[in-house]
Order: structure tokens, then sequence, then C-alpha cells
């Protein structure tokens, strides 16, 4: 059989089980548990749409965050779209990385692919029944953090055959009602293998709402103990102790960490990590843009938000989240400086640090370029 002729008749196949739609074939062409190397891509956010584009032809994933929420999206033909409602009116983009991955079609005999369809989708459908490939952990509620409550939320979850969650709805939950919304705003950024089938699929997950995963002490020796209410007499005050990791996803090349704030007030956040895909071998660091962030409790009602303030040197402008997310390689650090809002000491000094280290080589000392204290993961 030609190669012509083969890939004519997958493609057949392909689009029986999906009905043509470009994210389930690109789920199902794409293996990309195996890199072949590395790619460059552009995302936008056009309207109620992601925009995704690579410079390799072929099945590349792209890794990126939209103020501050990371998206995975598998390509093929250099261009993909999804839905996506945006909660801001100019959505902050950060393009973490590029990855070529194998594909089922040009790299492997059509043939063999052809004929194995059907071990190929018990395969994805025994790998949907082991979890989702990516899972995004609940923000803790701040008052049951603050009150030390525990429980969990038993989840329906309606998985399409690309592996994307359409909808998800509470079965039960522990304490009632207390952590319904959490669970669910995690549960609708899950992704599953793709199922390789032409319906959706229900299944229940239980989230956990642990406090032994959530609130670890910092050390002693990367802890800035702060004073109450903004410095004083020219002296920055950071509150980094107040900066927690909620979570950390593995996921070989890149571990994906999720930030937040155990503290009452709202703090700036200036953190760099050694960065992944194109900025390898180099720090990146979150005000990229100049652009920083205040993470506030998870429902705090300005999430999502822009502010700009007036000060004696101009203006600086920031973005209210309720959790702030990095990437970093394995085996590696992340620092950070947190501010009171109103501590513009503290501020000036995490924009000074963050322009001093970013793009620099990670053989560059995090803590040189710092007027204050620079906190560690631990």
């Amino acid at each position: 059989m030609s190669s012509n002729r083969t890939l004519t008749i997958i493609l057949a196949v392909a689009g029986f089980y999906f009905s043509g739609s470009p994210a389930a074939i690109a789920e199902w062409r794409c293996n990309c548990t195996h890199m072949k190397g590395a790619c460059s891509a552009t995302v936008t956010v056009r309207d109620d749409s992601i925009h995704v584009s690579s410079d390799e032809k072929a099945c590349s994933r792209v890794d990126y965050f939209i103020d501050g929420q990371p998206f995975v999206t598998v390509v093929v033909d250099g261009e993909q779209r999804q839905d996506w409602l945006s909660r801001t009116d100019n959505p902050e983009v950060l393009v973490q990385s590029c990855q070529v991955c194998e594909d089922r079609l040009l790299d492997g005999d059509g043939a063999s692919t052809t004929s194995s369809s059907a071990s190929t989708t018990a395969t994805s459908s025994a790998a949907a029944s082991n979890g989702p490939m990516i899972r995004i952990d609940p923000v803790y509620p701040a008052d049951a953090r603050a009150e030390a409550v525990e429980g969990h939320v038993v989840v329906e979850v309606v998985v399409t055959p690309s592996g994307n969650v359409r909808s998800a709805r509470v079965l039960e939950s522990k304490p009632s009602g207390r952590f319904d919304r959490a669970a669910l705003a995690a549960v609708q950024r899950w992704k599953y293998a793709p199922l390789q089938a032409p319906e959706d699929v229900t299944r229940s997950e239980r989230v956990e709402f642990r406090m032994q995963d959530v609130v670890r002490p910092a050390p002693a020796s990367v802890s800035a103990v702060a004073a109450s209410g903004p410095a004083r007499d020219g002296n920055a005050n950071p509150r980094n102790q107040c900066i927690k990791q909620a979570r950390a996803f593995n996921f070989g090349d890149v571990v994906e960490v999720q930030l937040f704030n155990a503290c009452e007030d709202p703090l700036l956040v200036y953190a760099c990590s050694p960065g992944v895909g194109a900025q390898a071998g180099q720090w990146a660091c979150v005000n990229r843009e100049q652009q920083p962030v205040a993470l506030t409790g998870p429902d705090d009602p300005r999430s999502g938000r822009v502010r700009t303030v007036e000060t004696n040197d101009g203006q600086f402008t920031y973005r209210y989240a309720d959790q702030l997310n990095l990437s970093r390689p394995p085996n590696t650090d992340y620092w950070w400086i947190a501010c009171r809002i109103d501590d513009l000491d503290c501020h000036d000094a995490g924009v000074r640090w963050t322009g001093y280290l970013h793009m620099k080589p990670v053989s560059l000392d995090p803590r040189r370029g710092a007027a204050v204290t620079v906190a560690v993961s631990y």
C-alpha cells in the first residue's frame, strides 16, 4: 500500500472517530509523551478564542500562561484554535515552551497504525481511566484554610473525545458546600488522555482538601519577619513569609508550581526562576512586562483586575490574582520578593531585582542585585 493511500485511510478513520474536530484529531495524531526537539510558538487571544501557532508543521505541544493560568495546546499543521472566555479585557500571555511531539502519521508506519486502531483505543481509554494527564489542584479557600477545615468533593466530569472537560457538577461534598467552588474551578481545567471514541464519557473524580498538602512553613533561613504597616524611613519591608507553595506538578521536562498568599493583605510578588523552552539557561522573571502580580485570597472579587498607582517616581501597574503559577526545570529553585502594595520602597527593590536578573545566565546568583531579602523555594 502506498504511503499516500495509507495516509488517506488513516485520516478517514480519524474523521470517523472525531467528526472532523481539529483538536480531537491533533490529540489522536500526536504522541506528546515522546518529544523530538524544540520549536517556536506564539499565542494570541482574540475575542473568545485562543490562537496558537508553531513553526513546526507536524505535531508540537505548546505550554503557556494566560493571566497566570496554565494551558497546554497540541498543534498540528502549524495552527490551532480553542474556545476560551477571558476574564480581562487585555489578558497577559506568556509562552513557556514549544516542543515537537512524535507524529503517529508521519513518524510511524501508517498501515500498522490503522490495523491497531482498536488496541490504541483501548490503551487510550485505559489511560483516561487512570486519571487526568494534567491535574490542576484546587486553591484552598481562605476561610477554610484560616479555620484549618478539611474535606473533599466528589465531582461528576464530562470528558470529550479529545480529553477536555466539557462540564462538571458536584455529586457530594463534605463539609457541604465548603469546597464546591474551588473543586469545580480546578477540575474544569484538567486534561485527560484522548478517549478515541465518538462520544463524551462521564466519570467521577474525588478532590481532597488536606491542610498538610497546602500550608508548609518556610525555613527560618529564608523567612523575613515583617512588621505590620507600610515601610518607614526609606526601609523596605518584604513579606516573603506570607507566600506559600500549594502544589508542584512535575511533567518530566518542566515543573509547574502554584503559589498562594497565606496572609490577609494583597501582596505584590516579584518572582524569578530558571527558564524553560526558549528561555532555558536564563533567569525568567514574573514582571517581564513590568506588571507584577498582587496575590489575594482565592475568592477575592478583585482577582483578574489591573490597577495603576501613582508614585513620586511615576506610575506602576499590577494585576490581582488568587494564585501565581511559575514554571521551572526539575531540581531547580525559584526565588521571590513579596511586598505590601503601599510599601513603595519594597516595590522599587522588586522592580530593580527582576530587571537586573531577567534573561541573565542562571549561573548568576539570584541574590545579587537585590536591596532586600530574597526568599527561596523550600
